[in-house]
């Protein structure tokens, strides 16, 4: 999944069920991020300054500091993981290097435990 501009989520609003359901989710994740950043009352004050005439992106302006725009790429980086790298991670192929490591380091442990018994047992032979 590659990052999604506002405006292709506003498109999505007018898709069929699956893209709106979608839409919903990156809309109400980026709230949730923009309240998380600047503060619980960030939407509301933004758009409490529209019904005086003040267009979205200026009222955004005001509020955040920045346009739209940059708070868009921000939230995108915050984001990285989840939309770069779980996809890879839900491979199959990742899967099995991650059971494979998995394994490798079993065996290793395994092979420590071993040599550290065959110490102690060679210690306590020749004590006796």
């Amino acid at each position: 999944m590659e990052p999604t501009s506002l405006d292709d989520v506003n498109t999505l609003f007018d898709g069929n069920e699956g893209a709106r359901i979608h839409a919903y989710t990156l809309a109400g994740s980026f709230i949730r991020d923009l309240m998380r950043e600047h503060g619980s009352s960030a939407p509301a004050d933004i758009l409490a300054r529209m019904p005086a005439g003040i267009a979205f992106d200026d009222a955004f302006s005001q509020v955040i500091g920045h346009s739209v725009a940059v708070e868009e790429a921000a939230y995108w980086d915050r984001h990285r993981f989840w939309y770069r790298w779980l996809p890879f991670f839900t491979t199959t192929t990742a899967l099995w290097i991650g059971a494979t490591v998995l394994a490798l380091i079993a065996i290793v442990r395994r092979r420590q435990k071993s040599a550290a018994l065959r110490k102690k047992w060679e210690e306590e032979s020749d004590v006796y």
